[in-house]
């Protein structure tokens, strides 16, 4: 970590790492000139490393947009597609005179594949309550190891549904928690698992995406309202009401269960 007070070459470091992000449009030049000067060079330092974050995070979103969109049939269509498929193996079965055939839908298929490409962080870990029988329902842990949340464990729940990947899970969190993108009944503001979900994610990119709110909480895009505003006009409040909820305490009228 530089000093406040950085020598000549720090300095050029930070300059170098500023022009890479610029090229790249990641910082607008005019939000920077006056950094240095209004803010002091260890706040341009803590700012270089926050937008290097988000540009790794987004650039792992990327990779997941390999394929051209065109390729995929619409969500509406497939649906039908599946229907009209399942109902002929089950008449070709009673056709037999064997009853209808167990067969696990093109959405159970391609969960088995993206569980077992997972690649998690080590903070993060997948388990089946209902067993080896039932994949379609699982829950993920998650403990930070950084930002306002590290230290504390966020349990979400995952229910998949047959037409999946045409389909975005079903995620909820669990744990009771402060946090301006998930509410107080667990429903959680993550755009990749509404407008912007398309075939080619999968459960990876969904837990990056949770482990991303976790340690950086977007007070841009609220479902508590309360907390966004207290992290947008107060962060050390707000730094502190987390910590208040996380080791069992009230924030206002709210009790938070210990969660560390």
């Amino acid at each position: 970590m530089l000093s406040l007070n950085p020598n000549f070459h720090a300095k050029l470091r930070m300059i170098g790492r500023l022009h890479t992000l610029l090229k790249g449009h990641v910082v607008d030049v005019h939000h920077i000139l006056g950094l240095p000067s209004l803010k002091g060079w260890g706040y341009v330092l803590r700012k270089i490393q926050l937008w290097e974050k988000r540009v790794k995070f987004y650039n792992m979103l990327k990779n997941f947009y390999k394929a051209k969109y065109s390729d995929y049939v619409p969500t509406g269509t497939m649906i039908r597609l599946f229907k009209v498929k399942e109902k002929q193996k089950e008449e070709a079965g009673n056709a037999n005179g064997r009853g209808p055939l167990k067969k696990q839908s093109a959405g159970e298929l391609r969960l088995h594949k993206d569980i077992s490409e997972l690649n998690l962080p080590k903070s993060c870990t997948i388990s089946f309550p209902n067993g080896k029988d039932d994949l379609m329902s699982f829950e993920v842990s998650i403990k930070p190891d950084e930002g306002y949340y590290m230290g504390g464990k966020f349990l979400f729940t995952f229910n998949v549904s047959t037409i999946y990947p045409h389909e975005a899970p079903k995620v909820k969190c669990k744990t009771k928690v402060y946090h301006p993108n998930i509410d107080l009944e667990g429903n959680i503001c993550l755009n990749i698992l509404r407008e912007d979900w398309k075939p080619v994610l999968n459960i990876n990119t969904i837990v990056y995406g949770l482990y991303h709110l976790l340690t950086e909480p977007n007070h841009d895009d609220p479902l508590n309202q309360e907390a966004a505003a207290v992290l947008r006009d107060n962060p050390k409040a707000y730094s502190s009401n987390v910590r208040t909820a996380m080791a069992g305490g009230r924030v206002g009228d709210t009790y938070f269960a210990r969660c560390i």
